[in-house]
């Protein structure tokens, strides 16, 4: 059974809508993944500055969600072959970016490890011998509830003369009780979880653009169908009425 051309309209209307809800959706999350992201990136410095990358540009096509979405509106709403036209560019070229995107993030998530086990064990070096990002240290302690980079038995072993062991590793008050797992791991599994959201992220609003693309092309093609038909219509309309005359 064929699919009218005012359902298709509908249709794609209602994809517009959702392609605008998902901009404003995508870049709130995008924001507070960014925002998770940026205390392992620039506050404590403990993963590359790079990984914001993708965070950053995924917002800024979120944003693009929403303006490319009147062209779609006026493509399903007034048969303007035109903007449908600029809208399933737009479709390709977010597709082609977001895929981008989320290959990117599978490139910067098998680094993240390698990359992330250099900077920590060097901060905690820094911060044992000559008191440096003892901040970043004491905060990411507490936030993530681990000790030293693999376990607290770190401190003694980096500094066996006093053996100290800051508070932030304590996981009772008073402190008779320590966090058992180290930082490193737990940093590098939360860059790396991060990361893989942005990926889904990508991919999935990928496929979500492919599916407009395929939508708007079965409107223009009734779109076109019906201007034809309308056409032949009026072709044939002085035709019929010089008959009955006669």
């Amino acid at each position: 059974m064929a699919v009218s051309k005012q359902c298709k309209s509908v249709l794609c209307f209602f994809y517009v809508g959702l392609l605008f809800t998902s901009g404003i959706l995508m870049f709130g999350g995008c924001i507070y993944l960014s925002y998770k992201l940026f205390s392992f990136t620039h506050t404590f410095k403990f993963a590359p500055a790079e990984c914001v990358g993708p965070f950053v540009l995924l917002t800024l096509l979120a944003i693009t969600h929403c303006v490319i979405s009147r062209f779609g509106y006026n493509g399903a709403t007034k048969d303007n072959l035109k903007h449908i036209l600029w809208f399933q560019m737009g479709l390709a070229g977010h597709m082609i970016c977001e895929i981008a995107i989320g290959i990117w993030s599978i490139i910067l998530n098998r680094k993240a490890a390698v990359t992330s086990t250099v900077m920590i064990t060097d901060s905690f070096n820094s911060f044992i011998s000559d008191n440096y990002h003892k901040s970043s240290w004491e905060s990411l302690q507490q936030e993530l509830q681990c000790c030293g980079i693999d376990h607290p038995n770190d401190y003694k072993i980096l500094n066996p003369s006093s053996g100290f062991i800051p508070t932030a590793c304590c996981e009772t008050d008073p402190c008779t009780r320590l966090f058992q797992h180290g930082c490193k791991d737990l940093t590098i599994q939360s860059v790396k979880k991060l990361l893989l959201d942005i990926t889904f992220i990508s991919f999935g609003s990928a496929l979500f653009m492919m599916l407009g693309i395929v939508c708007f092309c079965y409107l223009r093609k009734a779109i076109k169908q019906q201007t034809k038909a309308e056409i032949s219509e009026k072709r044939r309309a002085p035709g019929e009425a010089s008959r009955m005359t006669k």
